[in-house]
């Protein structure tokens, strides 16, 4: 996982020297994009935001996001843990989003696993034929909400 990181961080470090656009940058900030609001920043990731830009970006992927777009990145789900109620970070966050997406979750993106979350799990899982429908995403609701 360290090593991941490093690689991650080593990538961010070369798109930010060779950019060609130095000046129109913001800061490079897990810190800032928490006070501003602007931007999810997932553990093991670095963000330069341009200001006026949203977007969310996972370990391992870059994304360069213009001022008023906002970007998602896609995810494997191939190992990811069982959600349940009661479960919280960045996987239940990914899930939140996919599901506002596909206009079933209309709650706060708040990495929190709770009753609204569950529901439109269940919904998402009887519109996809997934048995058992019981709001927690295992494998089989992780590859449906990956192909969505």
């Amino acid at each position: 996982m360290v090593i991941f990181g490093l690689a991650v961080l080593s990538v961010i470090v070369l798109i930010n020297v060779i950019d060609d656009e130095p000046a129109q940058l913001g800061v490079n900030s897990a810190a800032s994009s928490q006070d501003s609001g602007d931007t999810t920043t997932l553990p093991g990731a670095s963000t330069t935001t341009v200001p006026g830009a949203t977007g969310t970006t996972k370990p391992g992927s870059t994304a360069t996001t213009k001022p008023g777009t906002t970007t998602t990145t896609s995810f494997n789900p191939a190992g990811r843990a069982t959600l349940t109620i009661g479960s919280s970070g960045t996987d239940v966050l990914l899930v939140q989003q996919t599901l506002t997406k596909l206009g079933l979750y209309s709650g706060p993106l708040d990495s929190s696993y709770g009753p609204s979350t569950a529901a439109a799990v269940t919904t998402f899982q009887t519109q996809k034929g997934l048995s058992p429908a019981d709001g927690q995403v295992g494998p089989a609701t992780w590859n449906a909400l990956a192909a969505a």
